[in-house]
């Protein structure tokens, strides 16, 4: 597309977000967006060949100005009390989640966030308090990148994709991340196994040490739980899912200085048996997938959210205009995998 074509694209989808946008504040219907993100660099990630591609700092700079221009910003946990209060005329509630232990969490975002005045909370594992840690789709990450890895590399994985995904096809890195996490756990594990081995060992900066993730909580943002091993959760038996919202935990809370009561589950994933566990466990609000906006019956320990992966400002003001006039509404394009959600 030309650039005065992409340029009447983007007045076009402003001005069709400006529209949807007040017919939903205008409206009495309850709702609330919670975001989610994940990396953030200089520049922007390649959608075709990783599998969770870094935000680029400036656009989630506009999302953020965006947001506090037209939404109301508040904690994510405080979304669900802002949704159920919201009134006829009022900005309808937005919250910024950031997931994973990612290095751009202290060099990018909470700095960001913090010069724009921004609540935002972010969910860790704890993984990496002590030592370097890389989960396996980071692995998978690192050799694509090196193009270290035989296409009949990995059990039980269809060579085709891993080949496609070496050869940086479209969007093949996401879909075979997909296809290993759709293993079982002891064959997802051999196959993590042999990431590690063709990857090695992290580098000294691979996660976040308990003086990052305390940077984070002293910056005046939320942090909550991630679960330590990052499994899915619906798959483990009563004994481990009660022993993913434990193991870890103590150790996280004693690195950021407080109790943690907000808990995002790995992958999206959650069902009334995960979301029971949390609660036992202590957890006060949590979210998981949805793609939807948040509603004011919404368990919240089960809070939808919604990728932030629009491709312009225009189409994330108009995406987000379209998630909060219509319950219903599903992404414009789908969605970058979960497998780090």
């Amino acid at each position: 597309m030309t650039r005065i074509g992409l340029q009447l694209r983007e007045r076009a989808c402003h001005a069709r977000a400006f529209v949807v946008r007040w017919s939903a504040r205008l409206s009495a219907r309850a709702c609330g967006l919670a975001l989610l993100y994940h990396g953030v660099a200089e520049a922007a990630g390649n959608p075709d060949e990783e599998i969770l591609p870094a935000q680029a700092a400036t656009t989630l700079e506009a999302h953020v100005r965006h947001l506090r221009r037209h939404y109301r910003l508040v904690p994510p946990s405080e979304l669900l009390e802002a949704t159920r209060s919201r009134r006829r005329g009022q900005r309808i509630p937005v919250a910024l989640t950031f997931d994973d232990d990612l290095r751009s969490h202290v060099t990018h975002a909470a700095p960001l966030l913090r010069r724009l005045d921004a609540p935002a909370a972010f969910f860790l594992s704890g993984a990496s308090l002590t030592r370097p840690w890389r989960f396996w789709w980071e692995d998978l990450q690192v050799v694509l990148d090196s193009r270290a890895l035989l296409p009949h590399a990995l059990p039980g994985i269809r060579s085709e994709l891993v080949g496609a995904a070496l050869a940086g096809k479209e969007r093949a890195a996401k879909r075979l991340a997909a296809e290993i996490e759709r293993l079982t756990a002891t064959a997802r594990a051999d196959v993590a196994s042999v990431l590690r081995t063709v990857a090695g060992d992290p580098g000294p900066q691979a996660g976040l040490r308990g003086w990052d993730a305390r940077f984070l909580a002293d910056c005046g943002l939320e942090i909550g739980f991630h679960t330590l091993r990052h499994d899915r959760l619906s798959e483990l038996g009563d004994d481990g899912l009660e022993a993913a919202f434990v193991d870890g935990r103590t150790a996280l809370e004693a690195a950021v200085g407080r109790t943690l009561t907000g808990v995002s589950y790995p992958h999206g994933r959650a069902d009334e048996r995960v979301v029971a566990a949390a609660r036992a466990a202590g957890f006060r609000w949590g979210f998981g997938g949805g793609e939807r906006a948040v509603a004011a019956d919404d368990d919240p320990l089960l809070l939808p959210r919604v990728a932030a992966s629009a491709d312009s400002p225009g189409a994330f003001a108009l995406e987000l205009a379209r998630f909060t006039s219509d319950p219903t509404t599903q992404a414009i394009e789908p969605r970058r995998a979960q497998i780090a959600a």
